[in-house]
C-alpha cells in the first residue's frame, strides 16, 4: 500500500483518540505505536518511499521496532520523516532514530517529550505451546479499512492476533520464536507477548510460501532484544516470574486461607486435648493428695485418742507428769489431725490453658521497614520485585508524605497520578506487616473519570486534621467504588525493621 509523500508530509500533524482494553494484552496495546517513514530521496527520485510498521514502548520516551522498517531513516542522501502514532490520545509523533543494528534487525526510536506506556520485558523461559498474541498494525487490515491517509496518522488502538509458541529457531544466525499468531506486513517491529502483557519477542519476520504467507511468524527472542537494549544504555523494566491469572492467583490465596484455617484449627484441637490431659493428670494429683491428707488426718486423730487415753490412765495413776506429756502428745496430734483434714486440695481444677498457635502474636510494626514480596502470593506483570524500604507511622503516615486511611484495621489509599495511565490501591496491614500494592493498567478514558473523581487531592503531606482526614476517607472510598472489577498487577510484601 503506497500513499504519496507529500500527502504524508502533510497529514502527519492530525489525530484522533482511541482506546485500548482493559485486560492485560490490551494493557500492552497502550504502548504500541504505528510507525510510518516518508522519505524523499533527492539523489534518486525514484526511490522515495513511504513504509510502514509496527513498535511498543520501552521506556516513557522511547520506542523498539525492526531496524528494516526505520532502513530509510539511515539514507543520508534522503530527506525522511520517522511519524510515530500513538495507539490512543490526539496526535501523532516525530521520532529520531537513536540507534540502528542490521544484522540483529532492531532500532531504537526517540519520540522527546511526550510520555508513552512502556511494556515490560519477558526474561524467563518460554514454553512450546504457551500462549501469546501479537499486537501490530497488519498491512492488510489497513488495506480493507483505511480510507485516506488521515486514517493511518490517526491514534488507533493495535490490531491484536493470538496464538501460540511453537518454538525457536533461527534466523540468519539471529534466535528468534516460531509463533502461530497472525501476522502480515506491518506488524514488523510489534510486540509478541504473553498472557500478562509482557514482551515475549519483537515480530520481524513471516514465513511465505508460493500460496502467499504461512501461519507461522518469527519474532526475536526477548533475551536478544534486552541485549541490544544493554548494548544502549537503555533502562526498560524487565520481568522474570511466570504469568499466573488473577482468578488462579484468588484461587491459590483461597487455599492458603483454607490451609491457614484447618491448621490453626488442628492447633486449636492439640491444644484442647493437652489441656484435657492436663486437667485428668491434675485431678488425678489432688485426688491423690486428698487421700493422702485423709489418711495422715485420721491416723493422727488415732493417735490423739490413744494417747489422750494413755494420758487419762496415767493421770488417775497420780503419774501426773507422764500424764501431760501424753495429753501434750494427744493435742498436737488433735490439731495436725485437724489441719490435714481443713488443708486438703480443692477439687476445683485452675489451669492456664495450653496454647498451639501456627502463629505467633501480632505486633504492630513501625518505623523503617524492608518489606519483600512474596511470589506466590503476587502476580506481576510489569514491575521490579527488588525489596522496597518504606517508613510507617502508627498515624497512617507513609514515607513522611503519604496520608492512609483505615477501615476495619487496614490502612488504605488510592493513587491517581498525572505522569501514568495507571492507578494503584495501596493497603497496609501493620499487624502483619504486610503490604499490597495493587496496578489497574488503564486507558485514557478511565484514566480522566478517575482524576476528577480525585479531584485536587494531589497534597504529599500527612495530617491529622479530623475535616481533611473526613475528606480523605470519602475520596477513597469512592475511588475505589469507581476501580474496575479486575487488576492487572498485585504484589503481595512482608515488611519488617530494616537492620
Amino acid at each position: 500500500m503506497r500513499f504519496p509523500v507529500g500527502l504524508v508530509l502533510a497529514a502527519f500533524a492530525a489525530a484522533m483518540s482511541s482506546s485500548a482494553g482493559a485486560d492485560d494484552i490490551g494493557a500492552a496495546a497502550r504502548g504500541v505505536v504505528r510507525i510510518i517513514v516518508a522519505s524523499k530521496d533527492y539523489s534518486d527520485p525514484e526511490n522515495s518511499s513511504v513504509g510502514f510498521g509496527s513498535g511498543f514502548a520501552i521506556s516513557p520516551h522511547h520506542i523498539v521496532t525492526n531496524a528494516h522498517v526505520v532502513e530509510a531513516a539511515q539514507n543520508p542522501y534522503a530527506d525522511t520523516v520517522v511519524a510515530i502514532v500513538p495507539s490512543e490520545g490526539r496526535r501523532a509523533l516525530t521520532g529520531v532514530v537513536i540507534a540502528y543494528d542490521s544484522v540483529r534487525d532492531l532500532a531504537i526510536i526517540d519520540v522527546g517529550d511526550t510520555r508513552l506506556e512502556p511494556l515490560a520485558i519477558y526474561s524467563g523461559p518460554v514454553d512450546a505451546g504457551q500462549h501469546s498474541a501479537a499486537l501490530g498494525y497488519p498491512g492488510n487490515v489497513d488495506r480493507a479499512t483505511v480510507e485516506s491517509m488521515y486514517d493511518l496518522i490517526t491514534p488507533t488502538a493495535p490490531v491484536r492476533a493470538e496464538g501460540n509458541v511453537s518454538g525457536q529457531r533461527r534466523i540468519e544466525g539471529t534466535p528468534a520464536l516460531l509463533h502461530t499468531a497472525p501476522i502480515s506486513r506491518g506488524n514488523s517491529g510489534g510486540p509478541l507477548v504473553d498472557e500478562c502483557g509482557r514482551v515475549l519477542g519483537i515480530n520481524t519476520y513471516t514465513a511465505v510460501t508460493a500460496s502467499g504467507d504461512s501461519p507461522f511468524g518469527f519474532a526475536v527472542v526477548s533475551q536478544e532484544l534486552m541485549s541490544f537494549l544493554h548494548e544502549h544504555g537503555e533502562h526498560f523494566q524487565q520481568v522474570g516470574t511466570a504469568c499466573i491469572s488473577m482468578a488462579a492467583l484468588a484461587q491459590r490465596e483461597q487455599q492458603s486461607r483454607e490451609t491457614a484455617a484447618r491448621e490453626e484449627a488442628a492447633a486449636r484441637e492439640r491444644g484442647e486435648k493437652a489441656q484435657e490431659r492436663r486437667e485428668t493428670l491434675a485431678k488425678g494429683m489432688i485426688q491423690e493428695s486428698r487421700e493422702n491428707h485423709a489418711v495422715t488426718s485420721a491416723l493422727l486423730a488415732v493417735l490423739a485418742v490413744v494417747a489422750g487415753a494413755f494420758g487419762s490412765v496415767l493421770f488417775f495413776k497420780d503419774r501426773e507428769r507422764p500424764a501431760a506429756a501424753a495429753g501434750s502428745v494427744a493435742a498436737l496430734a488433735l490439731a495436725g489431725a485437724a489441719f490435714a483434714f481443713f488443708s486438703r486440695p480443692s477439687l476445683d481444677v485452675n489451669l492456664t490453658p495450653v496454647t498451639d498457635s501456627v502463629s505467633a502474636a501480632a505486633v504492630p510494626v513501625s518505623g523503617k521497614l524492608v518489606c519483600q514480596v512474596q511470589p506466590d502470593r503476587s502476580r506481576i506483570t510489569v514491575s521490579s520485585s527488588e525489596d522496597l524500604p518504606i517508613t510507617w507511622e502508627a498515624n497512617g503516615c507513609m514515607n513522611g508524605r503519604t496520608q492512609y486511611v483505615q477501615e476495619d484495621g487496614l490502612w488504605r489509599r488510592v493513587l491517581v497520578p498525572n505522569g501514568t495511565e495507571t492507578v494503584y490501591l495501596q493497603e497496609f496491614d501493620a499487624s502483619k506487616g504486610e503490604y499490597v500494592s495493587t496496578r489497574y493498567l488503564l486507558d485514557q478514558p478511565d484514566m480522566t473519570r478517575l482524576r476528577d473523581l480525585r479531584g485536587n487531592l494531589t497534597s504529599k503531606s500527612c495530617t491529622a486534621d479530623s475535616i481533611a482526614l473526613h475528606g480523605l476517607e470519602k475520596t477513597t472510598e469512592t475511588l475505589i467504588a469507581s476501580l474496575p472489577a479486575r487488576s492487572n498487577e498485585k504484589l503481595v510484601y512482608h515488611c519488617q525493621p530494616s537492620s
